[in-house]
């Protein structure tokens, strides 16, 4: 077997440290085939990890399956570290064919797997709130993500589980937790996390156990005190408030409930975080005022729609991305990460440098990402030369475009702007092909975020990155 290593003399692993693996990885595709080990060691107490090196890891075992991966922590890992390294490595496996996609070693010498930790409920199944699944797109997980409405598991069979701390709600979603972890191993581990996404986010909502109610067994709703659905109290509002306040959103959740994972994954993401202002009082503030302010309610309902359609917008962009990826990169697959990021009052979003002031209390920073060996300006070349050579030139006017391509007047920013000086004459295919790009710039400009994209620069092996106007 042959052996590379990197080592990483700082307190993060971060955007320099990944591409330093990129580099080394892209030289250890050309050992292959035979057996590889990569093995990353850590030198000083690491204090954070991207969860960008995880879904490259991911990128490289799919490229290469006789690649094994090796991160060695020479100092011992803060625990909300370690603990985001497991859970991910877990998610990993589960989501890419249940193999090891990585494995690590403690500062003690304890070597982690996931077969290790993947039956352990604290660390096998488990939702972040702060950060989104990573997601692995390939043409099966793109019809399972996109296309299917998840099967919900009966809870006719659901029983008290062994977690009791927390109110009401929060034992009832853990009880559904347990159970569901029971059925990880026997369905498509995908649509249970959803399932457990949509409790999460009934949660985050405080409706589980009104939303629930009618699906549980009695035994249950003995154990829990839920006996008569009308007595059910809705964080801190009274009876009367508490019914009312779910009338106006359960349609969401309904709605939701019939959509494909993808949606449940998201939404649950954005719940979970102070995206969601003006929440609902909590029982267990001192100082919460009795009756709750009503403008409080109001407001509440007003961002929990909100996050709906944003959510709703956000998968369309996102689909036709997916789209994108398994029909045109080379390799066919992708990746998408997520992650929530809070009490940021002034500054600037992480390797976006001087683009744009951050002035807000939290933001959603997505990345999508494939391991294309062709960028997308090279790609669209072979694809306009095709047609080309297919219908001739005489009614779409391919040569011209083709040109526009070939002499730079055409670049990659042009696919984020459908209101740029420069046109193709096939601008219905480019409209079609590129869809998610022109939805996801203009979700993003709309909602005065930042996007910054990369391509391979065309005409030269290095990478070009765009950044398109701000609104």
């Amino acid at each position: 077997m042959v052996k590379f290593e990197i080592k990483i003399e700082e307190e993060q692993i971060s955007y320099p440290q990944i591409n330093q693996c990129i580099t080394q990885f892209n030289i250890i595709k050309n050992r292959l085939p035979g057996k590889v080990k990569f093995e990353i060691i850590a030198e000083k107490q690491i204090k954070e990890i991207n969860t960008l090196l995880i879904a490259c890891f991911i990128l490289f075992k799919q490229q290469c399956k006789d690649l094994e991966i090796v991160l060695h922590f020479k100092k011992k890992l803060a625990n909300d570290v370690a603990f985001k390294l497991i859970q991910f490595m877990v998610h990993a496996h589960y989501t890419t064919g249940r193999i090891d996609v990585f494995t690590f070693f403690d500062s003690f010498g304890n070597e982690h797997t996931p077969r290790k930790h993947k039956d352990n409920l604290d660390y096998g199944f488990v939702l972040s709130e702060k950060f989104l699944p990573i997601i692995y797109i390939d043409k099966n997980n793109y019809n399972l993500l996109f296309e299917k409405k998840i099967t919900h598991q009966s809870l006719d069979e659901m029983e008290k589980g062994e977690r009791e701390t927390g109110e009401k709600g929060e034992k009832l979603y853990q009880y559904c937790r347990e159970f569901l972890f029971k059925k990880k191993d026997k369905f498509s581990y995908l649509e249970i996390l959803s399932q457990l996404s949509f409790y999460g986010a009934l949660h985050k909502a405080k409706i589980l156990q009104m939303f629930l109610f009618d699906e549980i067994p009695d035994s249950l709703k003995q154990e829990l005190k839920i006996i008569d659905k009308s007595k059910i109290k809705v964080s801190q509002l009274n009876f009367k408030q508490g019914e009312e306040f779910y009338s106006k959103i359960k349609h969401i959740f309904n709605a939701l409930k019939n959509k494909p994972p993808i949606y449940h994954l998201i939404f649950y993401t954005l719940l979970s975080s102070d995206l969601l202002p003006g929440k609902l009082i909590d029982g267990n503030k001192k100082k919460a005022p009795k009756p709750p302010h009503i403008g409080m309610i109001s407001d509440f309902k007003k961002k929990l729609t909100n996050l709906w359609k944003f959510t709703d917008k956000l998968v369309y962009g996102l689909k036709e991305l997916a789209k994108n990826i398994i029909d045109h990169s080379s390799n066919k697959h992708g990746i998408f990460t997520g992650k929530i990021v809070t009490d940021t009052n002034s500054g600037k979003t992480e390797n976006l440098g001087d683009q744009k002031d951050v002035k807000c209390q939290s933001y959603f920073t997505l990345n999508i990402l494939d391991d294309s060996e062709k960028g997308v300006i090279e790609t669209f070349l072979e694809s306009t030369k095709k047609l080309e050579e297919t219908f001739g030139d005489n009614k779409l006017f391919l040569k011209e475009d083709r040109k526009q391509i070939e002499n730079g007047h055409f670049k990659f920013h042009n696919f984020f702007h459908s209101n740029e000086s420069v046109f193709l004459n096939q601008q219905a295919k480019r409209a079609t092909a590129h869809l998610g790009l022109l939805i996801f710039s203009k979700l993003i400009q709309t909602n005065e975020g930042i996007l910054k994209a990369s391509t391979w620069g065309f005409q030269q092996k290095t990478p070009r990155d765009m950044v398109p106007k701000t609104t």
